[in-house]
């Protein structure tokens, strides 16, 4: 509604406008000044009944000023509340507000958690489950084949880890003994020479799932579609890695589909649209005048009450949209005032997880005025000039271009 625009040093906005076509109409000049707390003198005691936030809402201070005959006209988007009457003169109105509440906007979207949503908890425990289980009876049929094979020295390889401790201790005893013998080195050199020669000649005795950890690692890797170094030599392996070459394949087809779909789909946005939602969301209120608490307090509706009953003022908008997005109150104010604090908290680079939302239902459509001096004998010819003014359209006008 008032604007300094510092490059001209003069002020500019809609009411500045009004009072314009007053001044031109009623044959006076406007000089205008901004209201500085700091320098001001006004005793701010018993104004609204002692509110202590009084001193620092622009509104009341306006007020205050006017009622204190120290200025003729107050012009600072004032609202048309009952407790301005008692003091001065509120002219006609000359445009409407839509109030309304800046309430945090979530997402659905989970980031990192996207890669995980295609599957539910049930089913990554059944996936994680299969690994070990396949990696177990794969390793079960390489130990059976050994015991079939008559095999009994690579069948002794299997299941180390079930020996006893104690047969362990025996042996390592035996060898450490057996090892101090000359003999026994130079003969223990020629065996594993001709160990080695023989696997060079028929190749390494021993298969891919021979070992369980191989076991474990192989079935992973063919879930995630990597092939095999080589075939498992035995009919039986092959055949059962054919089987779970269709599970990996079946699997990971779901897989991608579920993911596709996931992402084909935008995250909804959660958003907070009506005072029900308000309400159902404990989200405690919050606004920066006394007169919108009061008139919450004072509402028929009972939804509005129980708002109003556990609004907040506010003294301070430093931290007003960072604790907006946290999800610790919701700022009531006029749509236009709630777009400058959602652009300012972009602009500051805000929290990029939540978003700032603007309630798409109005609490009130709320008449805009301006403020003269008690008994003012201008009311009745600035009411019939602002009226004039709204019958031609030239508000009208002006609004649109302050927007």
């Amino acid at each position: 509604m008032v604007q300094l625009n510092r490059n001209t040093n003069s002020y500019q906005g809609v009411e500045v406008e009004i009072i314009a076509a007053l001044a031109k109409t009623l044959h006076f000049q406007a000089n205008y000044y901004n209201l500085n707390e700091s320098e001001s003198n006004t005793d701010w005691e018993g104004f609204e009944n002692g509110n202590e936030n009084a001193s620092q809402l622009i509104a009341e201070r306006i007020v205050a000023e006017v009622a204190q005959h120290n200025a003729r006209f107050g012009i600072g988007d004032l609202h048309l509340f009952q407790s301005y009457g008692q003091h001065v003169e509120l002219s006609r109105q000359h445009s409407v507000e839509c109030l309304t509440f800046l309430t945090p906007e979530s997402s659905t979207n989970n980031s990192w958690q996207t890669f995980i949503l295609p599957f539910s908890g049930g089913m990554w425990a059944g996936v994680l489950l299969s690994l070990f289980v396949v990696g177990t009876i794969f390793y079960l049929i390489s130990f059976l084949n050994a015991l079939l094979l008559l095999d009994s020295r690579q069948a002794a390889s299997f299941f180390r880890c079930l020996r006893r401790k104690q047969r362990r201790q025996l042996q390592l005893q035996q060898q450490q003994r057996e090892w101090k013998r000359f003999s026994f080195r130079l003969e223990l050199a020629r065996h594993r020479q001709q160990q080695q020669q023989q696997q060079l000649r028929r190749g390494n005795g021993r298969d891919l799932f021979d070992d369980y950890a191989n076991c474990i690692l192989l079935t992973y890797s063919m879930l995630l579609y990597v092939a095999l170094p080589r075939m498992p030599h035995h009919w039986p392996l092959r055949v059962l890695t054919g089987w779970y070459w269709i599970y990996c394949i079946l699997l990971v087809a779901t897989y991608r589909a579920s993911f596709t779909a996931i992402l084909a789909n935008p995250a909804a946005r959660v958003t907070i649209d009506t005072l029900q939602d308000l309400n159902r969301a404990r989200i405690p209120p919050a606004t920066g005048a006394a007169e919108d608490r009061q008139f919450f307090l004072e509402s028929s509706d009972e939804t509005v009450r129980e708002l109003g009953a556990s609004m907040e003022i506010v003294k301070n908008n430093d931290e007003l949209t960072e604790r907006i997005a946290s999800g610790r109150c919701a700022y009531y104010d006029n749509e236009f005032y709630l777009r400058y604090l959602r652009v300012a908290d972009e602009a500051r680079g805000g929290r990029a997880t939540t978003a700032l939302h603007i309630m798409k239902e109005c609490v009130v459509h709320m008449p805009v005025v301006l403020a003269l001096e008690k008994n003012s004998a201008l009311k009745p010819h600035v009411d019939d000039i602002i009226q004039h003014l709204s019958e031609a359209g030239e508000c009208m006008v002006i609004i649109q271009h302050s927007d």
